[in-house]
Protein backbone atom coordinates (compact mmCIF):
# COMPACT_ATOMS: atom_id res chain seq x y z
CA UNK A 1 0.00 0.00 0.00
CA UNK A 2 1.15 3.70 -0.82
CA UNK A 3 1.98 6.28 1.82
CA UNK A 4 0.51 9.67 1.12
CA UNK A 5 1.23 12.94 2.15
CA UNK A 6 0.99 16.47 1.17
CA UNK A 7 3.36 18.90 0.04
CA UNK A 8 2.05 21.95 0.88
CA UNK A 9 2.74 25.95 1.49
CA UNK A 10 1.44 28.37 5.08
CA UNK A 11 -1.74 30.38 3.79
CA UNK A 12 -2.12 34.04 5.63
CA UNK A 13 -4.30 32.27 8.00
CA UNK A 14 -2.34 30.24 9.49
CA UNK A 15 -3.21 27.40 7.98
CA UNK A 16 -1.90 25.39 4.96
CA UNK A 17 -2.77 24.18 1.59
CA UNK A 18 -0.97 22.00 -0.96
CA UNK A 19 -0.86 19.37 -3.68
CA UNK A 20 -1.70 15.40 -2.66
CA UNK A 21 1.52 13.09 -3.66
CA UNK A 22 0.26 9.67 -3.57
CA UNK A 23 3.33 7.44 -3.19
CA UNK A 24 6.29 7.01 -1.31
CA UNK A 25 5.82 9.76 2.03
CA UNK A 26 8.20 8.90 4.39
CA UNK A 27 10.02 11.01 5.81
CA UNK A 28 13.75 9.05 4.66
CA UNK A 29 12.68 9.87 0.95
CA UNK A 30 10.68 13.20 1.24
CA UNK A 31 12.54 14.95 3.37
CA UNK A 32 16.41 14.36 1.57
CA UNK A 33 14.29 15.37 -1.46
CA UNK A 34 12.85 18.41 -0.68
CA UNK A 35 16.13 19.50 1.11
CA UNK A 36 18.10 18.65 -1.74
CA UNK A 37 15.45 20.38 -4.51
CA UNK A 38 15.73 23.95 -2.34
CA UNK A 39 19.63 23.68 -1.93
CA UNK A 40 20.43 22.94 -5.32
CA UNK A 41 17.87 22.66 -8.29
CA UNK A 42 15.67 26.23 -6.77
CA UNK A 43 18.83 27.46 -5.84
CA UNK A 44 17.39 28.62 -1.99
CA UNK A 45 14.33 29.91 -3.95
CA UNK A 46 11.79 28.58 -1.71
CA UNK A 47 8.94 30.95 -3.50
CA UNK A 48 10.27 28.76 -7.10
CA UNK A 49 10.15 25.03 -5.57
CA UNK A 50 6.95 25.64 -3.95
CA UNK A 51 5.17 26.83 -7.44
CA UNK A 52 6.42 23.93 -9.01
CA UNK A 53 5.26 21.37 -6.59
CA UNK A 54 2.07 22.57 -6.20
CA UNK A 55 1.03 25.79 -8.64
CA UNK A 56 2.48 24.15 -11.66
CA UNK A 57 0.72 20.71 -10.83
CA UNK A 58 -2.90 20.88 -10.15
CA UNK A 59 -3.58 17.17 -10.18
CA UNK A 60 -1.07 16.60 -7.43
CA UNK A 61 1.51 13.34 -8.01
CA UNK A 62 2.15 10.13 -8.24
CA UNK A 63 5.39 10.78 -6.37
CA UNK A 64 8.47 12.88 -6.06
CA UNK A 65 11.66 11.49 -7.81
CA UNK A 66 15.48 12.49 -7.58
CA UNK A 67 15.18 14.83 -10.21
CA UNK A 68 12.95 17.64 -8.30
CA UNK A 69 16.71 18.24 -6.96
CA UNK A 70 19.46 16.96 -9.29
CA UNK A 71 21.22 20.23 -11.23
CA UNK A 72 24.56 21.18 -12.26
CA UNK A 73 25.61 22.32 -8.70
CA UNK A 74 24.11 19.30 -6.70
CA UNK A 75 27.39 17.56 -5.29
CA UNK A 76 27.98 13.76 -6.98
CA UNK A 77 27.50 12.45 -3.81
CA UNK A 78 23.90 13.54 -3.34
CA UNK A 79 22.97 12.64 -6.14
CA UNK A 80 24.06 9.15 -5.58
CA UNK A 81 22.30 9.15 -2.82
CA UNK A 82 18.66 10.50 -3.79
CA UNK A 83 18.71 8.10 -7.02
CA UNK A 84 19.84 5.26 -4.16
CA UNK A 85 16.80 6.16 -2.04
CA UNK A 86 14.06 6.12 -4.78
CA UNK A 87 12.36 6.48 -7.75
CA UNK A 88 14.85 8.78 -10.46
CA UNK A 89 12.30 10.90 -11.91
CA UNK A 90 9.11 12.29 -10.39
CA UNK A 91 5.51 11.31 -11.99
CA UNK A 92 2.51 13.90 -11.67
CA UNK A 93 -0.93 13.48 -12.33
CA UNK A 94 -1.41 16.16 -14.26
CA UNK A 95 1.24 15.67 -16.98
CA UNK A 96 1.83 11.41 -17.05
CA UNK A 97 -1.57 10.68 -16.47
CA UNK A 98 -4.38 10.37 -19.18
CA UNK A 99 -7.73 12.42 -18.10
CA UNK A 100 -6.17 13.41 -14.65
CA UNK A 101 -8.81 16.06 -13.30
CA UNK A 102 -7.25 19.19 -11.73
CA UNK A 103 -7.91 19.39 -7.98
CA UNK A 104 -8.74 21.94 -6.20
CA UNK A 105 -5.65 22.54 -3.64
CA UNK A 106 -5.94 20.48 -0.08
CA UNK A 107 -5.83 22.30 3.21
CA UNK A 108 -4.84 22.07 6.91
CA UNK A 109 -8.90 20.89 6.95
CA UNK A 110 -8.35 18.27 5.06
CA UNK A 111 -4.99 17.10 7.09
CA UNK A 112 -7.07 16.27 10.02
CA UNK A 113 -10.72 14.79 8.50
CA UNK A 114 -8.65 12.56 6.07
CA UNK A 115 -7.02 9.57 7.56
CA UNK A 116 -5.39 8.68 4.35
CA UNK A 117 -2.61 11.30 4.87
CA UNK A 118 -0.23 10.37 7.44
CA UNK A 119 2.31 13.18 6.05
CA UNK A 120 2.61 16.84 5.40
CA UNK A 121 5.43 18.72 4.41
CA UNK A 122 5.13 22.33 4.58
CA UNK A 123 7.09 24.68 2.87
CA UNK A 124 7.83 27.75 5.04
CA UNK A 125 10.40 30.62 4.60
CA UNK A 126 12.50 29.19 7.51
CA UNK A 127 12.63 25.78 6.61
CA UNK A 128 10.66 22.43 5.94
CA UNK A 129 7.78 21.61 8.37
CA UNK A 130 6.96 18.11 8.93
CA UNK A 131 3.54 17.08 10.82
CA UNK A 132 3.34 13.38 11.47
CA UNK A 133 -0.10 10.88 11.22
CA UNK A 134 0.11 11.57 15.06
CA UNK A 135 -0.48 14.83 15.37
CA UNK A 136 -2.89 16.64 18.27
CA UNK A 137 -5.71 17.48 15.05
CA UNK A 138 -6.09 20.52 17.27
CA UNK A 139 -2.57 21.41 17.02
CA UNK A 140 -1.61 20.78 13.48
CA UNK A 141 2.39 21.74 14.04
CA UNK A 142 5.00 19.62 13.81
CA UNK A 143 8.70 20.03 13.49
CA UNK A 144 10.81 22.33 11.72
CA UNK A 145 14.04 21.61 9.62
CA UNK A 146 15.88 24.58 8.41
CA UNK A 147 16.66 24.57 5.09
CA UNK A 148 20.10 24.42 4.90
CA UNK A 149 20.00 21.23 7.21
CA UNK A 150 21.82 17.96 5.37
CA UNK A 151 19.46 16.10 2.72
CA UNK A 152 21.80 13.20 3.76
CA UNK A 153 20.94 13.35 7.46
CA UNK A 154 18.96 10.37 8.89
CA UNK A 155 14.94 11.07 9.15
CA UNK A 156 13.38 8.37 11.13
CA UNK A 157 9.22 8.76 11.24
CA UNK A 158 9.91 7.80 15.08
CA UNK A 159 12.09 11.40 15.47
CA UNK A 160 9.15 13.13 13.91
CA UNK A 161 6.34 11.32 14.98
CA UNK A 162 7.73 11.80 19.15
CA UNK A 163 8.04 15.53 18.98
CA UNK A 164 5.80 17.92 19.75
CA UNK A 165 5.22 21.70 20.10
CA UNK A 166 7.08 21.72 23.38
CA UNK A 167 9.65 19.89 22.54
CA UNK A 168 13.23 21.03 21.84
CA UNK A 169 14.48 19.94 17.94
CA UNK A 170 16.18 16.28 18.16
CA UNK A 171 19.46 15.83 17.94
CA UNK A 172 21.03 15.29 14.42
CA UNK A 173 22.20 11.71 13.10
CA UNK A 174 24.32 11.78 10.21
CA UNK A 175 23.28 9.13 7.33
CA UNK A 176 25.93 9.86 4.98
CA UNK A 177 29.31 12.36 5.67
CA UNK A 178 30.61 13.80 1.94
CA UNK A 179 33.98 12.35 1.41
CA UNK A 180 36.83 13.40 3.33
CA UNK A 181 39.33 15.76 1.73
CA UNK A 182 42.96 14.34 1.70
CA UNK A 183 44.76 14.60 4.53
CA UNK A 184 48.62 14.56 5.69
CA UNK A 185 49.67 12.39 8.58
CA UNK A 186 52.57 12.98 10.49
CA UNK A 187 53.96 9.88 12.49
CA UNK A 188 56.25 10.76 15.12
CA UNK A 189 58.29 8.46 17.17
CA UNK A 190 60.01 8.58 20.25
CA UNK A 191 63.50 7.21 20.62
CA UNK A 192 63.36 4.24 23.69
CA UNK A 193 65.68 5.58 26.39
CA UNK A 194 69.11 4.29 26.93
CA UNK A 195 69.86 2.71 30.42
Amino acid sequence: MSTHSLVARPTADGGFEGRYVHADAYPDHQIPLLLAARQYRFAENEAALTSHLIDEHPAGWDYLGADLALADTTPLWVAEFLIANGNEESSCMCHDWDEALVQPPMTDGDAVTRDDLPWVYVLRPQGLEVISAERDPQDLRGLVLPWSTDPSEHFTEARFQTWRPSSPRPARTPRLSPPAAATTVTIITKRPRTR
